[in-house]
């Protein structure tokens, strides 16, 4: 902000007051006794002061105290002018309307459809500057709920007077500050003057409020402590000084609850929410970038519940902070309401150091939320969104009385209680005369969601409501909030059967029409199929079913639940097939006639795991049964069979040289059947077969010499063969080189699926691009159509976040993204050399697998087998060891295929994985050994020792005592020995 340092400016603008006739003023003011002692006493100084300078210095504190102000959550002030926007203010409070019964039912629809009351189009508005500058409106009482901008708009008021915008000098009043001074008015004013080294800055204040050249700004009433009187002395105060100085333009805020004090001469009025424009301005000077704010503004548009909560300033800066921090907004929106009812309950008076006189001290911060749940919850049980002030005060009064004889309060008041709840917080507010409800409907939803879940046996009156839109977003918010979601999902599924159970009409829509479900589809292809077969029915309990399909399908994706997804979409397609689905398909080995070659998988001479397996487990959705590899480079022959379908990782362990890359190189072409593997083939005699376990049907797969090519055959069931691209990808050890802006003609050639693990030069795709053109996609796209999309970037997001260490946030900023490294926001070629390789090769799979199984959302749903070489390569030792499991956690339904030379990478490995030891001698070539052994119980030193690695000792080369070796289990035991080896060795002291 420019400031006013012209003195020909401040000659200008208080020239009056320079020049006065001090003399003759003074005898106009005062008795003729007092105007010569106050004449007498400070005619030298007056003559002599250097008034430009003094205002200057008054400026200058106003500015410094002023111009910025303190944004929930963020460490450093904001300057006002950098982030206000436009307020407008309602001619008429909304509390001073009066509605009848019929009016009141017609607006609670309109409440409960819209989440708003129209009071943009019911009341007239002003702009908020506008009404400042019109001559007619002096004197204004401003109303506001907590968070609505009263006191930054009166801090804009305070610079635009500062800088000439308007004709006058600014006073500003914290009226806290002022009735914690202990001081009278005078005397406050005075001292702030003083300061600035006005002479007899009582005189100077006397002329500039009696000559209305000041705009006084009194700002908080409603935080003015009751207790001592305190209040009732400031409202003594305020109303002399409107009577003293009538020529002065003075404007009080207060929130809206604490408006039961009348000023006579002032207007009141209110505080608008913002409008949809106001919105949009507010967030396009919060992200100065305007690819930052676009994304942003989109989510507002299309979802009413968020823009409901961005009509309040406060928690608009709350969704933009929030959407800085993740680049979305979250979409388990109960944290969201949580943090924003927070900033209402404690963080907004604790940031301003404000201590309200509480009618309710005694209640925590706890039984206030159990409080607000009640209210909800009763009130939303019974469809009353606008409730009656008696209705509220007598829960209230409820509530109270069956509190715990300590906190219960003696006298209960439950008016002023429902005062105090509203002019504290804001959660309720009077819409009308005696009408309240809550400042959002999402904080209704909100609570009544908190309500059933905290309360035992609540649960089950919600599923009473499962067809009743209105309780939509509460079935959401308790999902989210449950720690059982397994059970509230069996729930769910218990109900749908209800509701179906009696409803013929809804089995002879499905009969009527083509099959929707064929046995190929997976279970949210059937449930899709089954929801557009029925979508456009006529028939109301057809409708009802349609929206019940679609609120499981969003209780599902936001629930936290033990059991896939997948599995509950199964129950739920097995409830419209009215017929139970099995466990598990067991399906018999195909029967191959000549002249296939491939019968010869079936002569396979490898040799087993022998693990003990757990019969009942569940296969993975893709993964190797057995496989056979004849003279492929050093390979003459070598398989393995019966590998366990439940097997997540598959590790290769030897020497350098025996051949692991060579056996991964050879499962790659066998699962994809890349022909740029030409060179790797030394002879025509090359054939690589493997038995897959396939979606749960078994599949058999050959790649050979072909007369006059290579061919890959395979052989399934179903004799529908899927694109490999869509579920096999394989990496190299080097990782580290992610493609530019490539044609599409050099992606494919250059970045097939697993082109590096075939060639050193291959590159990966690049994540930052894709993400990108993929919200470039979700903008341009269909509403539904571009949340997906938004959806899966956002878990894409999260997944590269949780499996970089070292990496404690992701946020695009612009055209590029950044991420915070150890304290640093850098860009990806800056990164650690293992964070590129993971970045690298995360983003890969996900591109290429996102992009091949459409309907997956979630990574969790992802399906597939990824090929990795010398897993450990640039990864820190606690990287090692923390990654298989990550990745497991991170992608339950594939299957890693991976080499290693780092026993600590087997520190991690998840329950049921294979180990297998890859050798190499002179006579008999490559061959492969399934080695059975249990990690989980062995440190390093003995997986080191064991035939995984067969290191005879782990001594130092050059250690000849091996009387000093230390056989500690931890570097720390070992320090302590020591110390204590030492201590036992020094020879004792002389008494």
């Amino acid at each position: 902000m420019q400031k006013i340092e012209s003195v020909h400016q401040i000659e200008s603008r208080f020239s009056d007051l320079v020049e006065l006739d001090l003399e003759n003023w003074l005898y106009k003011r005062h008795s003729r006794t007092r105007a010569e002692q106050i004449y007498h006493s400070i005619k030298d100084r007056w003559s002599t002061t250097n008034w430009p300078q003094a205002f200057l210095n008054y400026f200058d504190a106003i500015e410094r105290s002023y111009s910025s102000f303190q944004i929930l959550g963020m460490a450093n002030p904001t300057a006002i002018e950098d982030i206000f926007t436009d307020v407008d203010v309602l001619k008429q409070p909304t509390a001073h309307r009066i509605f009848q019964r019929d009016q009141l039912q017609f607006l609670s629809r309109m409440y409960l459809e819209h989440r708003h009351l129209g009071e943009q189009n019911e009341i007239e508005r002003y702009s908020g500057l506008e009404l400042v500058q019109n001559p007619d409106f002096k004197h204004l009482f401003i109303l506001g709920k907590p968070g609505s901008g009263k006191t930054t708009f009166l801090k804009y008021i305070a610079l635009q007077a500062l800088h000439g915008r308007l004709e006058k000098l600014p006073i500003f009043i914290p009226l806290k500050a002022f009735a914690d001074s202990g001081l009278d008015l005078p005397s406050y004013l005075e001292k702030k003057f003083a300061v600035c080294r006005f002479p007899d800055a009582g005189v100077v204040i006397d002329y500039l409020l009696s000559s209305g050249q000041a705009i006084v700004l009194l700002d908080g009433l409603d935080e003015v402590n009751k207790e001592e009187g305190h209040r009732e002395r400031v409202l003594d105060m305020l109303n002399d000084l409107s009577t003293q100085y009538r020529a002065s333009q003075m404007l009080i805020t207060c929130r809206i609850a604490a408006n039961e004090y009348q000023f006579e001469n002032f207007k009141y009025v209110e505080m608008a929410d913002f409008s949809d424009w106001q919105i949009q301005q507010f967030v396009t000077k919060w992200f100065t970038e305007k690819d930052d704010c676009q994304p942003f503004l989109e989510e507002l548009q299309n979802d009413k519940r968020l823009k409901e909560l961005g009509q309040s300033p406060l928690l608009l800066t709350l969704l933009c902070l929030v959407f800085e921090a993740n680049r979305e907004i979250p979409k388990a929106r109960s944290d969201l309401y949580y943090e924003a009812i927070d900033a209402l309950l404690r963080k907004w008076d604790a940031g301003r150091k404000i201590k309200r006189d509480e009618i309710y001290r005694g209640l925590s911060i706890g039984r206030k939320r159990n409080l607000f749940a009640r209210l909800a919850a009763e009130a939303f049980n019974q469809g009353q969104f606008l409730i009656p002030q008696a209705t509220v005060e007598a829960r209230i009064t409820q509530f109270l009385q069956a509190l715990p004889p300590q906190h219960e309060p003696a006298d209960i008041d439950s008016e002023h209680v429902l005062k105090a709840i509203e002019a504290q917080h804001g959660i309720l507010v009077e819409r009308a005369n005696r009408i309240y409800s809550f400042s959002h409907l999402s904080f209704q939803e909100y609570f009544t969601a908190r309500y059933l879940v905290e309360g035992q046996g609540r649960l089950e009156g919600l599923f009473a409501h499962i067809t009743d839109k209105k309780w939509h977003e509460v079935f959401l918010l308790t999902v989210e909030m449950t720690d059982d979601a397994d059970t509230f999902l069996g729930n769910f599924l218990h109900s749908i059967q209800q509701f179906l159970s009696g409803q013929p009409q809804v089995f002879r829509v499905f009969q009527d029409n083509a099959a929707p479900t064929p046995t190929h589809q997976s279970p949210l292809e059937k449930v899709m199929a089954y929801q557009k077969l029925i979508q456009h029915s006529k028939d109301s309990v057809v409708n009802q079913l349609y929206y019940l399909m679609e609120l499981f399908f969003n209780c599902l994706s936001r629930a936290f639940i033990s059991r896939s997804r997948k599995k509950y979409l199964e129950d739920l397609v097995s409830l419209l097939e009215d017929s139970p689905l099995p466990e598990t398909v067991e399906l018999p080995m195909p029967e191959l006639s000549p002249p296939s070659r491939l019968s010869k998988l079936t002569l396979i001479k490898g040799v087993s795991p022998n693990l003990k397996h757990d019969p009942m487990a569940k296969a993975l959705p893709f993964t190797i049964k057995q496989f056979q590899i004849e003279h492929f480079q050093c390979i003459q022959h070598a398989g393995i069979v019966d590998v366990p379908v439940d097997s997540p990782w598959i590790f290769l362990i030897g020497d350098n040289g025996d051949g692991k890359t060579s056996v991964l190189q050879s499962l790659a072409i066998g699962l994809h059947g890349d022909l740029d593997a030409d060179p790797l083939f030394d002879s025509k005699d090359c054939r690589i077969a493997l038995e897959l376990q396939k979606k749960e049907a078994p599949q058999l797969v050959e790649f050979h010499w072909d007369e006059d090519h290579w061919a890959r055959e395979e052989h399934a069931p179903s004799n529908r063969s899927l694109d490999p691209e869509s579920w096999v990808v394989g990496y190299g050890p080097s990782r580290l080189e992610i493609q530019g802006e490539l044609s599409a003609d050099q992606e494919r050639a250059e970045t097939s699926p697993v082109y590096s693990l075939l060639r050193q030069r291959g590159n990966l795709r690049n994540l930052e691009h894709w993400m990108k053109d993929q919200t470039l996609e979700a903008n341009e796209a269909a509403p539904i159509r571009g949340q997906k999309i938004r959806e899966r970037l956002q878990n894409i997001q999260n997944v590269m976040q949780r499996l970089m260490p070292n990496v404690e946030g992701i946020k695009q900023q612009g055209s590029r993204f950044l991420y915070l490294e150890k304290g640093h926001w850098v860009p990806s070629h800056h990164l650690s050399a293992g964070h590129k390789s993971l970045l690298a090769m995360i983003g890969d799979l996900c591109i290429r697998l996102f992009e091949q199984q459409t309907d997956v959302l979630a990574p969790t749903d992802l399906q597939g087998i990824v090929l990795i070489d010398e897993i450990e390569t640039h990864l820190h030792p606690r990287w090692q060891k923390n990654m298989p499991r990550l990745l497991s956690d991170v992608f339950p339904g594939l299957q890693f295929i991976a080499s290693t030379h780092s026993a600590l990478v087997f520190l991690g490995a998840p329950s049921g994985s294979v180990f297998l030891k890859v050798t190499r001698d002179f006579q008999q070539g490559t061959h492969i050994e399934p080695i059975d052994i249990d990690v989980s119980q062995l440190l390093p030193n003995a997986i080191l020792t064991s035939p995984l690695f067969d290191l005879e000792s782990l001594t130092h080369p050059v250690l000849e005592d091996f009387s000093q070796l230390q056989t500690a289990d931890d570097y720390r035991e070992a320090l302590q020995r020591m110390k204590l080896k030492h201590q036992l060795e020094a020879p004792e002291e002389s008494p």
